[in-house]
């Protein structure tokens, strides 16, 4: 559970790397951005928009960064 922090939705400004899945997120994007600390731990990550809101129960629980499959984007 976080202890503290902020969510932002910034736009990148170059390529990032998506915490849950592994894969880029590419400049330009916009995505989710968590700053704070996470059980008594710094913590600074970025996601796909779709990672955060399908996964949102797991990333609450803890994950280990990189390994999990990104959601299918239906438009």
């Amino acid at each position: 559970m976080s202890d503290f922090g902020d969510t932002r939705f910034p736009v990148g400004r170059k390529d990032y790397r998506c915490e849950w899945c592994g894969e880029r997120i590419n400049a330009g994007e916009l995505h989710p951005q968590f700053v704070g600390q996470w059980e008594g731990e710094f913590q600074s990550w970025r996601m796909h928009s779709e990672c955060l809101a399908w996964n949102s129960e797991s990333i609450a629980e803890g994950f280990t960064p990189y390994e999990n499959e990104r959601p299918e984007v239906t438009s």
